[in-house]
């Protein structure tokens, strides 16, 4: 049983997770009305993006939600998983997330002042899901890093840029999180977070 497997029936761990959901995408669960069962029920809090959701999506709706967790949950640690599948360029194709977006989530975070354990997780194109990796540690320590990658024994995987960042490709697919769905997808996280039996 997974960690979040195991969480989804308890009162004592909220799960907190944006991801893809779509009909036929694995593992077809995490809908916005998923909120736990039994003793756990409203504490699972699910983000369900459509494709092609980039910083911008990500940032609206980890402002308009993330907040409201804290606030009425008030955890006393957080575990952070880093996953690297939405970053621009993953074989999934489903967000164009960049490395600084991430980090800018993992900031947020760590701004609660909460003791907080990070962990990597998720992304299917290696060297992207590593300059992931890299950009939120060097922020996390506050060390600039130059955009260069060093050679290495992998060094020929990060071309044809060689560098740290991640665009949003140019390939990218239309956001599929009209203005009306994210309304959605907030109004009904801030609702249920109402139902939680503190």
């Amino acid at each position: 049983k997974s960690g979040i497997n195991a969480a989804y029936g308890s009162p004592k761990v909220l799960a907190y997770s944006v991801h893809k959901h779509e009909v036929g995408f694995f593992p077809g669960s995490g809908g916005v009305d998923s909120v736990g069962c039994g003793r756990g029920t409203g504490y699972t809090v699910n983000v369900p993006l459509r494709d092609g959701a980039g910083d911008e999506t990500l940032e609206r709706v980890i402002r308009s939600t993330l907040d409201s967790v804290v606030v009425r949950f008030k955890p006393e640690v957080v575990v952070c998983q880093c996953g690297a599948d939405g970053v621009a360029g993953d074989p999934h194709k489903a967000f164009y997330y960049t490395p600084s977006g991430l980090s800018w989530v993992v900031q947020r975070v760590l701004g609660y002042g909460l003791p907080t354990l990070l962990l990597g997780g998720g992304g299917y194109n290696l060297p992207n899901t590593a300059r992931t990796w890299t950009q939120i540690t060097g922020d996390i320590l506050g060390v600039t890093l130059s955009s260069d990658i060093p050679e290495h024994k992998f060094f020929e995987s990060y071309g044809p840029s060689f560098d740290l960042g991640v665009s949003e490709s140019v390939l990218r697919r239309k956001d599929g999180n009209t203005e009306e769905y994210i309304s959605e997808i907030i109004d009904t996280i801030n609702r249920n977070l109402q139902t939680l039996k503190l």
